[in-house]
């Protein structure tokens, strides 16, 4: 039986961070994202495929065709299996329509061995706040 990431196999941008692939989907339980993927053994991809979140959020009125619609495949996404909800948060304004507040995870499979090493201390988020005396 096919997973239920088949459904998704129209998509085909992992979020700006390159194209997805579906052709490994049925056995790895996601799509891999990168230029292509890449033509290893088993063992090799087993060694150097990374699974990897990308974090999401959104605000969603449910009575905007466009937002509601868009609210829609992230829940599919998520009732399927590929995205992990984090967060959500309804709220009913005094119209019929619900406005919801989300926060998800979504799972790809990239290249790892890309990445090259970083030794402890290496990753920077960002320049830390560092006060500057007038004196």
């Amino acid at each position: 039986m096919a997973n239920s990431l088949v459904k998704f196999k129209n998509r085909t941008d992992g979020n700006g961070r390159g194209k997805l692939h579906w052709g490994r989907s049925e056995s790895d339980g996601l799509p891999f994202r990168g230029d292509a993927v890449p033509t290893y053994t088993e063992d090799e991809f087993e060694q150097k495929i990374a699974r990897v979140a990308d974090p999401r959020n959104g605000t969603y009125n449910t009575g905007v065709a466009e937002e509601n619609k868009a609210y829609m495949q992230v829940m599919d996404g998520i009732a399927n299996g590929w995205f992990q909800m984090i967060y959500i948060e309804r709220w009913r304004e005094k119209t019929e329509y619900h406005k919801v507040y989300i926060e998800w995870l979504e799972y790809y499979l990239e290249d790892g061995s890309r990445t090259p090493a970083v030794g402890a201390g290496e990753i920077s988020y960002g320049q830390p706040y560092v006060s500057k005396s007038t004196d």
